[in-house]
């Protein structure tokens, strides 16, 4: 079964590794990494109880993509002049991921102790804001190494990142000279970020910013539950998991007949007809993948979003018809998990450009304290999440309008599907509290919308009205 059996290395049923000597680590239902605690600890067990020197805990949402981390670092204290240790010192950073679908889901910002924003042109990040300090990147494409430079009047400096063929990050100088770990030379720095431990022959790799193993980090690459995504205009089109170790994939881009979009996948090929070329480099050992040329591909038909966009009128149609695929994975998650899952969708007016945050999974909870009492599923970290974006748009003077939220309601235990009406304990009361914001369900029986607490649907003429008109009416 390709197990270790050597101490220090424990599986579960599915073959995901739960402990490596490095670090133990927490698998949830879908598979997906969700928890990773050190072995090495901190503090004398005396004065100073130990603790794991390093603790990271992620959620994902229903794209599968991180969407919340708390990682908590810990360094042994300073040693007294009579040798006695001091109390350990700690960093917790709690950090919310914004996502952007028009960047292909590229992180647009990250919320949290210090609030980061991302720059990017023509879809390569290059420069990072930082409480108003602007950092800015030159990237190597063929190396995956870095510069950065900081163009402040009294304060001009450049570093550099350099990265091995894996992506990991490679020390500039001996970090032995000042520090005894990972966590110690990186310390109040977010980690497995970018780049991984290049103190840990074990588990100096990553997925989704924890660290694994190089045989849990292979295993997931080649079994396909592991890799990387391409999209193209914010549309995820292609999730390369290079079983086999290619260096280099093609692939054709073909555009569909409208007549045949609502028709079965199998029938579609009779009216597709040859779009373009896209060529994807992959560096050694996988490695971070890159599109290093893309042969022209002619415009499509003018879809829904773009009619939207040139009329500054979104509607709940073309808002379900722009983010279909993302909303479609987060139902499908659902449909797995039995917990809801939600996005929220913001316009930037000055710059007409709509934004989709995804939302944290739900979960179930009883309402009441006996046994018998039901069990709901419920969207916990909503509330918060909305503030923190909506606080982001103001904060950062774009003046995005919240403008509606989706979120999945999965089917009763026994399969049946649910109304596709809003709950008026937790739908209609959230849409209160935020301006009547559209609200949007997806259900087994498709999509519903609902505005004042009233459901229609996607064949209502409501569904092509502008979504800011509909958030405007009142009862």
């Amino acid at each position: 079964n390709n197990r270790r059996t050597d101490i220090g290395w424990q599986y579960d049923a599915d073959g995901n590794t739960t402990s490596d000597p490095s670090y133990n680590q927490t698998i949830d239902a879908s598979g997906a990494l969700i928890h990773s605690v050190s072995h090495a600890m901190v503090g004398d067990g005396f004065q100073h109880p130990y603790e794991p020197r390093l603790d990271i805990t992620q959620t994902y949402d229903g794209n599968g993509v991180p969407a919340k981390r708390q990682q908590i670092s810990r360094v042994p204290g300073i040693v007294d002049e009579f040798g006695n240790p001091g109390e350990p010192m700690e960093d917790t950073q709690t950090t919310y991921y914004i996502k952007s679908s028009v960047l292909g889901g590229a992180t647009m910002a990250e919320i949290g102790g210090g609030n980061i924003i991302y720059i990017y042109a023509n879809g390569e990040r290059i420069a990072r804001e930082f409480w108003g300090d602007v950092t800015f990147e030159h990237h190597n494409p063929v190396t995956g190494s870095w510069l950065t430079s900081h163009g402040h009047s009294s304060y001009r400096t450049t570093a550099r990142e350099e990265r091995d063929p894996r992506g990991a990050e490679t020390p500039l100088s001996n970090p032995f000279a000042y520090a005894n770990s990972y966590v110690e030379w990186k310390f109040s720095s977010p980690l497995f970020i970018e780049g991984g431990d290049p103190f840990d022959f074990s588990a100096g790799l990553t997925i989704d910013g924890l660290p694994v193993s190089q045989a849990e980090f292979d295993r997931r690459t080649q079994n396909g539950s592991a890799g990387a995504e391409l999209s193209i205009g914010g549309r995820p089109i292609l999730f390369v998991t290079n079983q086999q170790r290619l260096r280099h994939i093609s692939f054709d881009v073909y555009e569909v007949d409208d007549e045949l979009r609502n028709e079965p996948e199998s029938h579609w090929w009779g009216g597709a007809y040859f779009k373009g070329t896209l060529d994807l480099e992959v560096g050694p050992g996988f490695g971070v993948p890159r599109v290093s040329r893309a042969h022209s591909v002619a415009r499509p038909q003018e879809s829904a979003m773009e009619i939207a966009r040139r009329k500054n009128c979104a509607t709940p149609n073309s808002i379900v018809e722009q983010y279909k695929l993302e909303l479609e994975a987060q139902w499908e998650r659902t449909t797995r998990t039995g917990e809801e899952n939600g996005s929220l969708f913001f316009w930037e007016r000055a710059k007409n450009l709509y934004h989709r945050i995804s939302l944290s999974e739900g979960k179930h909870i009883r309402l009441g304290t006996t046994q018998y009492a039901p069990v709901i599923p419920t969207m916990p970290e909503i509330g918060p999440e909305t503030r923190n974006a909506i606080q982001y748009f103001s904060q950062s003077e774009r003046n995005g309008e919240f403008l509606a939220f989706f979120h999945t309601h999965p089917n009763y235990p026994g399969g049946d599907s649910r109304s596709g009406e809003p709950t008026s304990d937790g739908d209609v009361p959230y849409q209160k509290a935020n301006k009547n914001v559209l609200g949007i369900i997806r259900t087994g029986k498709g999509y519903s919308f609902f505005s004042n607490g009233k459901t229609f649907w996607p064949n209502d003429s409501k569904a092509n009205d502008c979504i800011v008109d509909l958030n405007k009416s009142r009862n």
